[in-house]
């Protein structure tokens, strides 16, 4: 869990996607190519709140639909519970990205 903290703070200070922490090559502002979805030039924000490919992982987290998610993970929380949640939520989602293009090289 320190490691998805560690790249979830990461994240809060440079914007940038921390492949670095999951076995790929530092950070990133944007993958050429979702490797979850196929679609071309994708950042952060389609991780954690667009891609059909972590699409099901928005059902686990404790949010309304009017909620922007990506703000919600990053805006982290006084609350250990909810904190818990950003980062996992965070972490699994950037994993199963990371998982899929390794499947794919």
């Amino acid at each position: 869990m320190w490691r998805l903290f560690s790249a979830w703070l990461v994240v809060r200070i440079t914007g940038s996607i921390p492949l670095g922490w999951f076995g790929g090559d530092g950070l990133v502002e944007e993958l050429a190519v979702c490797p979850l979805c196929s679609q071309v030039s994708v950042d952060l924000e389609h991780i954690l709140a667009f891609c059909m490919g972590t699409g099901f992982l928005r059902g686990t987290i404790p949010i309304s639909e009017d909620t922007d998610v990506v703000r919600w993970v990053l805006l982290g929380s006084d609350d250990v519970d909810t904190l818990y949640k950003q980062v996992r939520y965070f972490g699994t989602c950037i994993v199963t990205c990371m998982h899929a293009a390794k499947m794919h090289a």
